[in-house]
Formats: structure tokens, sequence, C-alpha cells
């Protein structure tokens, strides 16, 4: 696959003049396709604004890069169709969504610095989403899937909610079943939402972990198999 290395003169992802083909390059290889791997490095530009809503890459490394990825806004989203490994202190900040929507393998080498909203999805199968270490999103969590009936399973670890876990959203998702061995921490203010016609529910192990804090249940939530504690 083709990689693509954000230059330290890049400025935008959807500009071809932002990426090269080689690390250090100079050349303009052009946007990101699906096919793509991208990559930013400590010689990267300090910023990188997803300004277009079909901003795409196979996969995305980050290691050693502390400048800032950001969603310029609610519809500016960032698809990515495989693994994902976070350097340390990489920003990731808007309001439009990071989509991770294939099997893939995910290190946030401790991040935490993820304060834009991050989707498990399923497209048209099964995806296994394999968290190498502890995930903690600053901002909603949601799982979701473009039809059903699906399996989307999270294993390994665990996922730290700081904003909200919504559970299969989406009009198609309704008999989706969100599951695995990763164990999610609902640790702050927030809401956990799900359609009310979801009979697909939740499988993994949910830890509520919150003192003083204020959390919001749906009406209805399917639980399956796990564990369910609050602490």
């Amino acid at each position: 696959m083709p990689t693509r290395y954000y230059k330290s003169t890049g400025s935008e992802w959807n500009d071809a003049n932002s990426w090269a083909s080689t690390v250090g390059g100079t050349d303009n290889a052009g946007i990101p396709t699906v096919l793509d791997d991208v990559v930013f490095n400590a010689s990267s530009a300090s910023s990188c604004n997803i300004n277009t809503s079909s901003a795409v890459c196979k996969t995305l490394n980050t290691s050693g890069y502390t400048g800032t990825i950001a969603t310029t806004s609610i519809i500016r989203t960032l698809t990515i169709s495989g693994n994902v490994t976070l350097g340390s202190s990489t920003i990731l900040n808007g309001n439009g969504s990071m989509i991770i929507n294939a099997s893939a393998t995910l290190t946030s080498n401790g991040n935490s610095n993820i304060n834009l909203p991050v989707s498990f999805k399923n497209v048209s199968s099964s995806n296994t989403f394999t968290l190498a270490d502890n995930w903690t999103f600053n901002a909603l969590f949601t799982t979701t899937a473009d039809s059903s009936p699906l399996t989307l399973t999270i294993n390994g670890n665990n996922i730290y909610c700081k904003a909200g876990f919504s559970i299969n959203a989406g009009s198609n998702a309704d008999a989706t079943l969100t599951t695995g061995t990763t164990t999610i921490h609902i640790t702050d203010t927030g809401t956990i939402s799900t359609t009310s016609s979801n009979n697909g529910g939740l499988g993994n192990s949910l830890t509520f972990n919150a003192p003083g804090k204020s959390i919001t249940l749906p009406a209805i939530l399917y639980y399956r198999t796990g564990t369910l504690k609050y602490i």
C-alpha cells in the first residue's frame, strides 16, 4: 500500500501539497485515499486541519507527532479502514468524528488528548477491534453499523468514556450486538444512549466510576453477558 507522510510544510488534510511519498520528502504526493497508510511524525507540521467531509486512509500512525489534527466542523470526519497507532502526545480535536470502519488493532500509547468524537463502525460485515492498550475518550464514544444484524466486537484492555457512550447508534443498527472482552468505564458526566428498539444490546462489561457526577441512562438497555459494576 502507498504511504503518505504529512510534510513539515503541510497545512490541511485536503491539500495535495501537504503530503509526501517518502519520509522528509518534498514531493506533492496527493491527498490520501482509502488505500493509503498515513504517517505523522516528529518532522510533520504542527497542525493539520481536516476541512473535508471525506478524509480517508487505510491506516493512521502518529508516533512521535506532538501536533494537532483537528476536524473543523461536525460534518468534517476522518474515516480509517485499518490499524490506528497514536503518538502519546498527539492532540485530536474537533466536533467531527474519527470513524474506524474495519477490523483493526488500536494502540493509544497512553494518549489522553482524544478530544473529538470516536466511532467504531460495522460496514456490511461484523468487525473486531483489538485494543493493544487502554483508550480514553474525552468526547462521545459510539458503536454503530450500517446494517443489521451484525456483531461489533471490542477485545482487550479498557475504554474510559468521559463524555458519554452511544451503543449501536444508527437507524439500521437495531439488531447489532456490541460485545467482547474490553471493559467500558463511564468515568465522568455523560449520557449512555441507544435506540429504544435496539435488541442487539451490549455484551461488554460496563463499569460506572464517576463519584459525584451525573450519568443519564436510557429507558431501555439490552444488557447481555459481562459484568455490570457501580463503584
